[in-house]
C-alpha cells in the first residue's frame, strides 16, 4: 500500500475529512478515490491549479523569444507583433492540430516595407503564446525537445547556393533537408531573379516534400507568384498552390516612414 494510501485511510479512521487549507468538508468520494488534489476542497484545489498555471505560463512565455531566435528568426522581428486580418485566420498555425491538412499556409506578396515578414513573424508568436498557455498535460510539438518552427531567409540562403562551387553544394542538403522536414516553416523574401536550374531543383525538393507531407509553409515575396512562375517554373508555383493561401498586401513602405 502506498503512502498516500496510508495517510487516506489513516485520516479517515480519524473522521479528519476536512481540507487541509481551509474548514471546508472534503468530497468524500474523490477523498476515497485518491483523486489528485483529495486533500484539498474544491475551491483551494482550483486555486492551487490556477496557482501552477500562471506559474507555467510565466516560465514558458520567458522563453519564447529565446525559442524564435533558435529558430532562425532575426532578433529585430522576434518581438514584433502585427493583427492578423480575419481572412487569414484559417491559416493560423494550431497548436494540437489532429491531422496536418494542405492549404494551411500562406504565400504573402506586395512590395518592400508593407509588412509580410512581420505578418508572418506573428503568425509563429501566437503559436508559441498558445504553447505558453497550454495544459502542462497536453502534449505538443515542442516536447521532445525539436524546435517544430525554422525560420529560413530565401534571398541570403539562395545567394550563398548559388554562388556555390561544384564541391561546395553538398554541405547546403543538411540546411535544404531541414527546411523541408520542419513542422512549421517561414521562407522568408523568395525572390524573382533569375537562378541556376540546381538552385530551382533544390526549391522544389523543399515544396514537395512539405507538400506531400502536409506541412504548413508560409513564404512572403516582393514578387507574384505569376512573376515566381517565371524564374522557378511551373511545378514550384503549383507546390505553392497546393500549400498556401494567396494573399496580397498593399501600402506604403513602412520602413520610409519610420526613417522620415
Amino acid at each position: 500500500m502506498s503512502d498516500q494510501a496510508s495517510i487516506r485511510i489513516s485520516r479517515s479512521e480519524q473522521g479528519q475529512s476536512n481540507c487541509l487549507k481551509c474548514p471546508e468538508k472534503l468530497d468524500r468520494r474523490a477523498w476515497a478515490a485518491g483523486f489528485q488534489g483529495w486533500e484539498l476542497c474544491g475551491k483551494c484545489c482550483h486555486e492551487r491549479h490556477t496557482l501552477e498555471s500562471d506559474r507555467r505560463w510565466q516560465e514558458r512565455s520567458s522563453r519564447v523569444d529565446d525559442l524564435m531566435c533558435q529558430a532562425g528568426f532575426p532578433p529585430l522581428l522576434v518581438s514584433f507583433e502585427v493583427r492578423i486580418p480575419d481572412a487569414i485566420r484559417p491559416a493560423v498555425p494550431r497548436l494540437f492540430p489532429k491531422r496536418p491538412t494542405p492549404l494551411s499556409g500562406l504565400f504573402v506578396s506586395g512590395p518592400a516595407g508593407v509588412g509580410k515578414t512581420g505578418l508572418v513573424t506573428s503568425l509563429a508568436r501566437a503559436w508559441f503564446n498558445d504553447w505558453a498557455r497550454s495544459p502542462a498535460d497536453m502534449p505538443t510539438l515542442l516536447d521532445d525537445g525539436k524546435n517544430p518552427w525554422k525560420f529560413l531567409g530565401m534571398a541570403n540562403f539562395l545567394y550563398e547556393f548559388s554562388m556555390s562551387g561544384l564541391l561546395d553544394r553538398p554541405k547546403f542538403i543538411p540546411e535544404i533537408r531541414a527546411a523541408a522536414q520542419a513542422p512549421f516553416l517561414i521562407m522568408d523574401d523568395l525572390p524573382a531573379a533569375p537562378e541556376e536550374e540546381y538552385v530551382c531543383q533544390g526549391v522544389f525538393y523543399i515544396l514537395e516534400e512539405r507538400l506531400v507531407n502536409h506541412r504548413p509553409t508560409f513564404i512572403t515575396s516582393n514578387s507574384t507568384l505569376s512573376e515566381v512562375k517565371l524564374v522557378f517554373g511551373e511545378r514550384v508555383t503549383s507546390r505553392i498552390l497546393g500549400l498556401c493561401r494567396i494573399l496580397e498586401i498593399q501600402g506604403r513602405d513602412q520602413r520610409v516612414e519610420n526613417e522620415a
